[in-house]
C-alpha cells in the first residue's frame, strides 16, 4: 500500500461538495447521510446511510489510506469497486453524483528563486505574463506531482504551461503590431486572473488553454484588417473582432447553449450546418452561401480593391468562426478551417469544425439529431435516435404510445435487469457474484447511464423530458426499469411520430 508523509485531503470537483476540501485526519472517515459522519451528503438520493468509509493507518514511514464500500456503490478512477482498495494521491472517487480527487494536504517548501527558475525553463521570457500568485499555485502542485510520481487524470504538464506562455506572447505582440496596443495585455491578464481563481491546478491549466485558440485566430483577423485600403474601416474591423476574441474564455462547454440555440446562432449568420462523419468522428460542416457578383462589388467598395473568391470566402469564414467561438462554442474543444470541395470558384466553400476532445465529440454527436429536427427532417432525426438506442450496453425494447392529457406520443424504453455481460459491455469491471448482490442498485445506475447517453449523444433536453420508473408488473427479468421520454415541443412530437413509424416498419419486417 502506497504511503504518504503528508495527510491526504478530498477536494470536491463535482456535486454538492464541489470546491470543498476535507482533510482525512481521522482513522475512519465515513461517507453517508448519518449524523456525525465526516463526509455527509444529504442532497443525493443515491447516497446510502452508511455508503462507504476511508481508513487511514499511520506507520513509521507515513500514512496509508484505503476505501471500502459499505451499503453504497463506489467508483475509483472511473471503475466500480466492491471491496477494500488502497488509495493514493491523484485518485478520483465518485459516490452518487459527488466526485472527489485526492490531494496532498501540505504546503511544499520552495523559494521564490525556484519558482522563477521553473517558469524561465518552461515559459521563457513569456513568464512575465503569469502573476506571482498563479506561478506559486502552479509550482506548488507541480512539486507535489514531481515528488510523488502520481498525477491527476488531467494532470499538470510542463508543455501546457509553455503553450499558454507562447500563446500569451503571440497575442500581445501580434495585436501590438496590428495597432491594437494594450488590447492583448487586457485579454491575457483577464485569462490569468481566471486561472488564478480556479479551484484545482487542472482547472487553472484549462483556463490558460483558452489563450491558444485566441492566438490561433488572430493571424486570420489581422490579415483581413490589412486588406482594407481605408484605415478607419480597418481599425473598426480589428476592434470589433478583438472584442469577440476576448469573449473566447467565457464559452465553457459545460455552460454552453443548447444544440437548438447553437443551430439558431449558426443560421443567423447565413450559413447552413450539417454533421458529417469524418475519420469516425462527427464533424460540423458549415456551408457558406454562394458568392454573388453583388457580394464581390460590395467587398471592393469596402476594402478599396477587387478581391477574388478565395479572399471573400476567407473573410466570411474568419468572421463566422470568431462569432461562433465568442458567443456559442468553447474553442478549446475544436479545430476549424476553410475548405473548398473542388476549385476556387464562387460555390462550395465551407467552414469545417472538428472536435479536439471527447467533450467536443459529444456535443457534435448530439447535434446529429438536432440539425435535421431544426430543418424539419424528423425522419432523419428519428433514425439517429434509433441508432443511439441500438448502441446502448443493454437491450432496449422500444415502443411509442399516446399517453397523458393531452395525448402525446411518448417513447418507452423497456430495460431488463442488468447482468454481468451487460456490465462487461459497458466497460464496468465486476464479478458475477458482486452483480447478483447489487443487481437492483446496478440496474438503477445503468438506467441513469442509458438516459444520460441518450441526452448526450442523440436528443436534447430542450425538446424532451425523461424519467425512470419501475414497471407496476415485472414478469421475470424481461423488464426491470422503464425509461419514459415525453416531448416538450412540437418538434419533439414530430420526431416521436417518425420513431413510431420506424418501429412499426421493423416489426413488420420481423414478421
Amino acid at each position: 500500500m502506497e504511503k504518504s508523509r503528508f495527510p491526504l485531503k478530498l477536494v470536491g470537483i463535482e456535486g454538492e461538495l464541489k470546491g470543498k476540501e476535507i482533510v482525512l485526519n481521522r482513522e475512519h472517515s465515513s461517507i453517508g447521510t448519518k449524523k456525525g459522519f465526516h463526509i455527509r451528503l444529504l442532497k443525493d438520493r443515491r447516497i446510502d446511510a452508511f455508503h462507504a468509509t476511508i481508513e487511514r493507518r499511520e506507520g513509521p514511514n507515513g500514512f496509508a489510506y484505503s476505501i471500502s464500500p459499505r451499503d453504497g456503490l463506489v467508483f475509483l478512477n472511473h471503475d466500480f469497486i466492491f471491496d477494500r482498495r488502497p488509495l493514493k494521491y491523484g485518485d478520483e472517487i465518485k459516490v452518487g453524483r459527488t466526485k472527489f480527487v485526492l490531494q496532498k494536504h501540505y504546503q511544499p517548501e520552495f523559494t521564490d528563486q525556484e519558482v522563477q527558475d521553473f517558469f524561465l525553463k518552461t515559459a521563457g521570457t513569456a513568464h512575465v505574463w503569469f502573476p506571482p500568485a498563479l506561478k506559486k499555485k502552479i509550482y506548488s502542485a507541480w512539486t507535489v506531482e514531481k515528488a510523488t510520481g502520481y498525477f491527476l487524470p488531467d494532470r499538470l504538464k510542463e508543455n501546457e504551461i509553455a503553450q499558454a506562455a507562447t500563446a500569451a506572447e503571440t497575442i500581445v505582440s501580434a495585436l501590438e503590431k496590428a495597432g491594437a496596443t494594450g488590447v492583448g495585455h487586457k485579454i491575457v491578464n483577464s485569462v490569468m486572473k481566471k486561472a488564478n481563481e480556479a479551484i484545482t491546478p487542472s482547472e487553472a491549466i484549462n483556463a490558460l488553454e483558452s489563450l491558444v485558440p485566441i492566438a490561433k485566430q488572430i493571424p486570420s483577423i489581422v490579415n483581413q484588417s490589412e486588406a482594407y485600403t481605408y484605415s478607419d474601416l480597418a481599425k473598426k474591423y480589428l476592434d470589433d473582432q478583438v472584442k469577440k476574441l476576448a469573449a473566447f474564455p467565457d464559452q465553457e462547454l459545460d455552460k454552453t447553449k443548447t444544440p437548438p440555440e447553437i443551430i439558431k446562432e449558426i443560421h443567423a449568420r447565413g450559413v447552413t450546418p450539417e454533421i458529417q462523419t469524418r475519420s469516425g468522428e462527427p464533424t460540423l460542416v458549415l456551408t457558406l452561401p454562394e458568392i454573388t457578383p453583388r457580394d464581390m462589388r460590395a467587398m471592393k467598395a469596402e476594402i478599396g480593391w477587387e478581391a477574388e473568391y478565395p479572399q471573400y470566402a476567407a473573410r466570411i469564414a474568419t468572421d463566422t468562426a470568431t462569432d461562433l467561438f465568442s458567443s456559442t462554442l468553447d474553442a478549446r474543444h475544436f479545430d476549424w478551417w476553410l475548405e473548398h470541395e473542388k476549385t476556387t470558384t464562387k460555390k462550395g466553400w465551407s467552414l469545417v469544425v472538428s472536435p479536439r476532445t471527447n467533450e467536443g465529440t459529444r456535443l457534435l454527436a448530439k447535434m446529429r439529431t438536432t440539425i435535421p429536427m431544426e430543418a424539419g427532417k424528423h425522419k432523419e432525426a428519428a433514425q439517429a435516435v434509433m441508432e443511439a438506442i441500438a448502441k446502448q450496453p443493454v437491450p432496449l425494447e422500444t415502443s411509442v404510445q399516446l399517453l397523458g392529457e393531452p395525448r402525446k406520443p411518448t417513447l418507452i424504453l423497456n430495460m431488463p435487469a442488468v447482468t454481468y455481460e451487460h456490465l462487461k459491455k459497458a466497460g464496468w469491471p465486476a464479478k458475477e457474484k458482486e452483480v447478483n448482490a447489487h443487481r437492483d442498485a446496478l440496474t438503477d445506475l445503468m438506467a441513469d447511464q442509458v438516459k444520460s447517453n441518450l441526452f448526450t449523444n442523440a436528443i436534447d433536453r430542450s425538446h424532451f423530458a425523461a424519467k425512470i420508473q419501475i414497471p407496476s408488473v415485472i414478469i421475470g427479468n424481461s423488464v426491470s426499469r422503464q425509461i419514459i421520454l415525453t416531448p416538450k415541443t412540437n418538434e419533439g412530437e414530430h420526431l416521436f411520430e417518425q420513431l413510431a413509424k420506424i418501429i412499426e416498419e421493423k416489426a413488420r419486417k420481423r414478421k
